[in-house]
């Protein structure tokens, strides 16, 4: 879904900049492959038949501004891929006999090259949507173990087996060639992992460790490893394990590390790890956007452990506050470097710390002044004259938290408001000729979801803001605030709905 927004992206970013890229071969197979996902297979097929026919009958070059590359400068493996696709769309259409005289002058074309394999697998797969299981299984046999797509081959042999012909032992069977043959970590890697798509975790514990030992700086087998033992329910091992990693150097381990310990309630093991990992100095010096993402990821685990042991307020709000800090570091990294929906992401994460740490400021009011605001407390006039007396400087800290509290709802609801706003650029919205609209529904799905969770931080926002003028009786606020809410749900959720629907038809 991702890939396929970020491709939409960069066409839209090819046509503005120069709109002749739109005859180019390889924005046709993008085109043609966001139509497929939408359900448009046979705009696809127009789209490719026209592209392949332009490398054959076009040499010239196209040359403006930055662009400079011709017909002839396509990859063979992009060439390739205009009949694939091709062939695939006619097979979506039913049209079986049309995908087949495809791939057989893919074949003739690329006869003698190293991507002929690609129309092999092609072909087996057209042989497989037909229920055609032997003729696909000896297809992807010709592929022999010296070719580069022999482990692709083999791996469709593989899917076959377990989800054709529900054959277990023969499925894992074609990933122990690949690690016999080969004798590489990663082929003994796609062994464990298949032992684990089967529920065999004991054998795949067996293999990883295998590959562990001749490779103990592996960061990716070790942690695979302790959530294998996690995944058989064997804690203590798990953590004996993560322990052991972490004190050979394999510090990327420490959250899983932590994590593990405070769900199996070991919290002094989980808080020393955990401020290890957040001291002063290293929370000031990271710059990386990885570092500052596993400064936040253990800052909401500290956040999480304190909440548990229902540690004195101030501290959660040290630790909320030092998080806030990271996070605005963080999302300012990624705004510089990212896609939207990725600083969408971000800037949704960042709300979410704003709204947790208003939170624990009304719970520290809450717990500081108690029914302070109890309306029995003014029934007479003596009361209200002591309370006038004796609190001034009570007053005074509580018009400061409500301040913040107010000034953090209304930063989480800024960060988000600006997705809620988010639209389709012009160029997507426009365009109803089909072979210009590189809009899809899945795009459109992807940007609801994100539009929905911000609208659900907004309303939580609110949410909070009315309990806060309801416990400090504001009511003038609280209405407005309702009055939000109500507006809120009546005006964003709808839209984004409407929208949804759109993108179904």
């Amino acid at each position: 879904m991702s890939n396929l927004k970020a491709a939409e992206q960069t066409l839209e970013t090819g046509v503005g900049n120069n709109f002749e890229v739109r005859n180019h071969p390889l924005y046709q197979l993008v085109r043609a492959r966001i139509m497929s996902e939408q359900g448009s297979a046979k705009i696809s097929v127009q789209i490719l038949k026209q592209a392949i026919a332009n490398l054959s009958s076009y040499s010239q070059s196209l040359k403006s501004n930055s662009f400079n590359y011709s017909f002839n400068d396509i990859m063979p493996s992009d060439k390739l891929s205009l009949y694939i696709e091709l062939a695939d769309a006619h097979r979506t259409l039913g049209e079986q006999h049309e995908a087949t005289k495809v791939l057989q002058d893919a074949y003739l074309t690329f006869a003698g090259t190293v991507e002929v394999a690609r129309v092999t697998i092609a072909m087996a797969n057209l042989a497989l949507a037909q229920n055609d299981h032997e003729t696909a299984l000896n297809t992807l046999r010709q592929i022999q173990a010296d070719h580069p797509y022999y482990i692709t081959a083999r791996q469709h042999m593989a899917n076959i087996y377990l989800y054709h012909r529900k054959e277990k032992k023969l499925y894992t069977a074609c990933y122990r060639e690949l690690a016999e043959k080969l004798e590489t970590n990663e082929a003994y890697f796609l062994l464990g992992e298949a032992y684990m798509n089967i529920q065999e975790p004991e054998n795949a514990i067996k293999i990883y460790e295998s590959i562990l030992r001749k490779n103990p700086d592996d960061l990716r087998l070790a942690s695979k490893i302790g959530h294998v033992f996690i995944k058989l329910h064997h804690y203590a091992k798990a953590i004996s394990y993560y322990e052991t990693a972490v004190k050979t150097g394999q510090n990327g381990l420490r959250l899983d590390l932590a994590d593990l310990l405070i769900n199996m309630k070991q919290y002094k093991k989980a808080r020393r790890l955990l401020h290890s990992m957040l001291t002063n100095e290293i929370m000031e010096s990271a710059s990386d956007i990885n570092e500052l993402q596993e400064l936040c990821h253990a800052l909401k685990l500290l956040v999480k452990l304190q909440t548990i042991e229902d540690d004195k307020l101030h501290e959660r709000i040290d630790s909320l506050n030092s998080l806030k800090s990271i996070q605005a570091r963080l999302l300012k990294r990624i705004q510089t470097s990212e896609v939207e929906d990725v600083v969408s992401e971000q800037k949704i994460n960042m709300s979410e710390v704003l709204l947790q740490l208003a939170s624990v400021y009304f719970l520290n009011i809450q717990a500081q002044y108690g029914d302070y605001f109890n309306p029995n407390r003014f029934k007479n006039d003596s009361n209200i004259q002591t309370m006038n007396d004796s609190n001034n400087t009570l007053n005074i800290n509580l018009s400061q938290y409500v301040t913040i509290i107010i000034d953090l709802c209304e930063d989480a609801i800024k960060h988000v408001s600006t997705i809620i706003d988010l639209k389709l650029s012009s160029s997507i919205q426009q365009g109803n000729d089909p072979n210009l609209n590189v809009n899809n529904s899945l795009y459109k799905i992807q940007l609801n979801h994100i539009k929905i969770s911000a609208i659900n931080i907004q309303a939580k926002s609110i949410v909070q803001l009315i309990n806060l003028y309801l416990y400090t009786m504001d009511y003038v606020n609280c209405e407005q605030e309702i009055l939000k809410l109500a507006q809120l749900q009546a005006n964003s959720i709808e839209n984004i709905l409407n929208n949804m629907v759109k993108g179904k038809k």
